[in-house]
């Protein structure tokens, strides 16, 4: 959609006259064009509109809306119910435009069940704190699911409302956050949501690939410089918590920082907790372990170490029962040989954590991709690949 005016309206005009869409679709898609320049930060679009559209495709319950803002661009015209939605996502083109707090919430306010709500590529410019008061006084939202991913961060103000709304039991998953002030407002997040926060995904990897290896044959750089540590996670308060699972990076640059910095203290952290044990799951891409694994220096070695003290004390806490170690297979990488590889590589796995492995609290299994990854390059190198 390049424009607001005709051409939103002259959509919603086709799907009025299409019965087979409206029988048959099942998501709505939204976005300024990519090919734009985007010279305003918001781009505002009839919220009676598109709530309009939502009205007569009853099949749609996955809605997307990039660089879009829903606001009441005529007050006059009275709203349509938001139908309750599975699947909402937020996003800015690779993170080109950025969305203030009130642009965030006034899009929230249209709606009051969303089962999955996905931020991702959202650059804030400024908290807007004034502007964004009246909107979350009026908010009635209701979440399941929260994924963030690759922002740099939304402000206090729409974390706060975000951590209210969560209906718990909650699922959070979110990546590594790319900017050294946005780890402090993850961490108020997480624990904000308390003991409503049941299942939590956390990635360590700046970019989500199967190893460097495949990087450096497409010619990208695999340590990117905007590469941040110290995104440390308190669960302590996180009592309802029932499964964590840490999605780790073994390339040579990060491994240490990652482990002493984020993955340690937020497995230390759940020492505090109470209650039943919790499922703990770290997850590596089996060509990482194969590469990396084999060859640590002694500084490396004592990071997994002192991470291994934290593990045994949490079995021994019977905070969990076993540490499950996931080996990601991309069929598009491993193809061939598959068994002996994972053979070789849970013998490093356990060669890592000897301790773990004596007191059977560690067990190494295989999660095969179901698809080989998708490397997008963009200027400048930077790559993304979406999981």
């Amino acid at each position: 959609m390049k424009r607001q005016g005709k051409s939103l309206a002259s959509f919603a005009e086709f799907v009025r006259r299409s019965p087979h869409v409206q029988r048959h679709a099942r998501s709505l898609r939204l976005r300024t064009s990519p090919l734009d320049v985007r010279d305003e930060l918001d781009q505002p679009v009839d919220a009676a509109t598109v709530l309009g559209l939502l009205g007569i495709l009853p099949r749609v319950t996955v809605l997307h809306l990039e660089d879009i803002t829903l606001a009441r661009t005529t007050p006059s015209t009275p709203l349509p119910p938001a139908p309750p939605l599975e699947h909402l996502t937020l996003s800015s083109c690779q993170g080109l435009k950025r969305a203030s707090a009130s642009c965030i919430l006034q899009t929230l306010q249209h709606f009051h069940h969303i089962s999955r709500l996905r931020l991702t590529h959202l650059y804030e410019e400024c908290p807007w704190l004034a502007r964004s008061a009246p909107v979350l006084a009026q908010l009635q939202l209701s979440v399941h699911t929260f994924e963030l991913e690759r922002t740099k961060f939304i402000g206090d103000t729409v974390l706060s409302f975000l951590a209210a709304s969560a209906a718990g039991p909650a699922t959070v998953r979110a990546t590594l956050p790319t900017d050294v002030t946005t780890a402090p407002r993850l961490r108020r997040f997480v624990k904000a949501l308390g003991p409503r926060l049941a299942h939590l995904e956390y990635s360590l990897r700046i970019r989500d690939v199967p190893c460097p290896t495949t990087l450096l044959l497409a010619g990208i750089d695999p340590t990117p410089a905007d590469h941040v540590v110290g995104a440390a996670l308190d669960l302590g308060a996180a009592s309802g918590l029932r499964t964590l699972r840490l999605a780790l990076s073994l390339a040579r640059a990060k491994l240490i920082p990652d482990l002493v910095r984020t993955a340690t203290p937020t497995l230390a952290s759940c020492r505090a907790l109470r209650g039943a044990p919790f499922a703990l799951v770290l997850v590596a891409p089996l060509g990482e372990v194969l590469e990396e694994l084999a060859f640590l220096e002694e500084d490396a070695r004592e990071a997994f170490k002192r991470l291994e003290d934290v593990l045994v004390d949490l079995v021994g806490r019977e905070r969990v029962e076993r540490v499950v170690f996931e080996l990601e297979v991309w069929p598009a990488v491993d193809d061939g040989e598959v068994g002996d590889k994972v053979g070789r590589a849970e013998e490093l796995v356990r060669a890592i954590f000897p301790r773990l492995d004596a007191s059977d609290g560690l067990r190494v299994v295989q999660n095969a991709r179901t698809e080989a990854p998708r490397v997008n390059v963009f200027w400048g190198g930077r790559y993304d690949v979406p999981w």
